[in-house]
């Protein structure tokens, strides 16, 4: 008789098994199909990819727009504080500009187009400088900067620059080969980025115009944070997209 209930019973469990198997199979399934847990082989195959895509024709776009919908979140504030900035900054340099609204996008195409009819396009556009920020796959933060510089003799070049960082968020200067510093190939940036996975990006570039008119300007994520426009003396100011009051006009 016990031998007979102990089998009854090691069916019942193995039925039990089965069926749990079966219901945590069916769960995982949904659960994937609606995307709240992620597939392992994407996982490794996302790791396989480039964090970011370069082009040997436009190395400005190394890491370029992390989040595609920044702009969209941009506040309606923020941007209508970005419409006074531009008023004022006519104003100040006694240059027309065309009317902006809260609507308009906080980005250096909106400044170039509201000022377009009267100074008309940038005959130059250079970047000064760019700054990555990336995670590794460890959880090491690296830093990764490109310096623009010219010589005596008016070449320009690039300088690349790379940086671990310490418990206190400050930069650790890290060694690499002298033929990677000087003139860096884009793809040896690219290359370097894909060692992690970019979360931050700030861009240092300017715009000048044929008489002399200058923006100089910085970007974080793609969206304009800081501007400084010069017409000769004149000075315009503004370190701080956010805080209009903190803007200056300098004549």
């Amino acid at each position: 008789m016990r031998r007979l209930v102990g089998v009854a019973i090691k069916k019942q469990n193995k039925t039990l098994l089965i069926f749990i198997t079966v219901v945590l199979a069916i769960l995982g399934y949904v659960l994937l199909k609606e995307g709240k847990i992620r597939n392992p082989l994407s996982i490794a195959g996302s790791a396989e990819s480039p964090a970011v895509e370069v082009t040997e024709q436009d190395p400005s776009q190394f890491g370029e727009v992390l989040n595609p919908n920044q702009q969209r979140d941009a506040s309606r504030e923020d941007r209508i504080a970005f419409a006074q900035i531009i008023s004022d900054m006519s104003e100040c340099m006694e240059i027309p500009a065309a009317d902006a609204n809260g609507d308009d996008p906080i980005v250096l195409e909106t400044l170039l187009t509201k000022f377009q009819s009267e100074l008309g396009s940038p005959s130059e556009q250079s970047d000064r400088w760019m700054n990555w920020h990336l995670r590794t796959p460890e959880g090491k933060e690296r830093r990764l900067r490109v310096e623009v510089t010219e010589s005596d003799d008016g070449k320009i070049g690039r300088e690349l620059h790379y940086y671990a960082v310490d418990r206190n968020g400050n930069p650790v200067p890290l060694e690499i080969p002298q033929d990677k510093m000087t003139n860096p190939t884009d793809t040896v940036i690219n290359d370097m980025l894909k060692e992690g996975e970019v979360f931050f990006k700030e861009r240092a570039a300017y715009a000048q115009y044929p008489n002399g008119e200058r923006i100089e300007y910085l970007e974080k994520d793609g969206i304009l944070s800081e501007i400084e426009f010069i017409k000769g003396d004149r000075f315009y100011r503004c370190a701080n997209l956010k805080a209009r009051e903190n803007c200056q006009c300098i004549q």
